[in-house]
């Protein structure tokens, strides 16, 4: 009986610093959600976010084999895109192209990695990720209410890259000397 007043007594406690905390967690949710790019509703969104892989990729020395996105899932109010890659290059190529998605924000997400040395060429990495790509949709016609620019579709491929104000342009990262 104690026991059980002891242990219901913490977790009183824990629901009250829950509780107490309600703000902070909103107040950060409510962030996040504003980095989330949004697309039109009519817009083919896999193919542009496939277009921004292969640019980061190109961009960066890295050789993309097969390129394989999945279909879309609505999971809550956001969408979901899996895009699956074959690649191969350098270890600087790699750690640069990292580098550009983890710049994209939270819009792009590597779930899955694999890479091992290519037996037959000295220096050159081989592998897979899987590349998980979050954004929202709105009706064409929808009016935005304080929500993160729409992104039009566009022939030219740096106007297809979502931007958000928090997302901070790509730098490249300061080169070691070698020793």
């Amino acid at each position: 009986m104690k026991a059980d007043k002891v242990r219901l007594v913490r977790q009183i406690e824990l629901h009250k610093r829950v509780l107490a905390e309600k703000d902070q967690w909103y107040s950060h949710l409510e962030k996040l959600q504003a980095q989330v790019p949004v697309y039109n509703e009519k817009q083919s969104v896999s193919s542009e976010l496939l277009q921004i892989v292969s640019r980061k990729a190109t961009d960066h020395g890295l050789e993309l084999g097969k390129v394989a996105p999945s279909h879309e899932k609505l999971v809550g109010s956001l969408y979901e895109l899996s895009i699956n890659i074959s690649w191969e290059g350098s270890l600087d190529a790699l750690v640069h192209f990292l580098y550009a998605i983890q710049k994209q924000g939270i819009a792009f997400d590597v779930r899955q990695f694999n890479a091992k040395p290519d037996a037959q060429r000295n220096g050159v990495l081989v592998g897979s990720m899987n590349i998980d790509c979050a954004y929202k949709k709105r009706a064409a016609n929808a009016t935005p209410d304080a929500a993160p620019p729409v992104v039009e579709s566009s022939e030219s491929a740096e106007a297809a890259e979502p931007q958000t104000e928090s997302q901070p342009e790509f730098t490249e990262p300061a080169e070691q000397p070698e020793n």
